[in-house]
């Protein structure tokens, strides 16, 4: 699991933006990536259906099982 700063589509100065963390996380290979620091320009809906399997926009609320208890 790779919880990882996706800001927006566009480049940023202090974080990263979609194209570049989508890069990363192809680099990297984690078995599941996380987008996390999104701001209200990255559509929860329409961002979802454009990342490839593994990776998933968060979003306020979520709760991510790492191990039964």
């Amino acid at each position: 699991l790779w919880i990882v700063d996706c800001l927006r589509r566009e480049p940023h100065p202090t974080h990263s933006h979609l194209a570049k963390t989508l890069a990363w996380i192809a680099r990297v290979r984690p078995g599941r990536a996380v987008l996390t620091h999104m701001d209200q320009s990255l559509d929860y809906r329409e961002v979802s259906a454009e990342l490839p399997s593994g990776v998933e926009p968060g979003h306020d609320g979520l709760v991510i099982q790492l191990a039964d208890p």
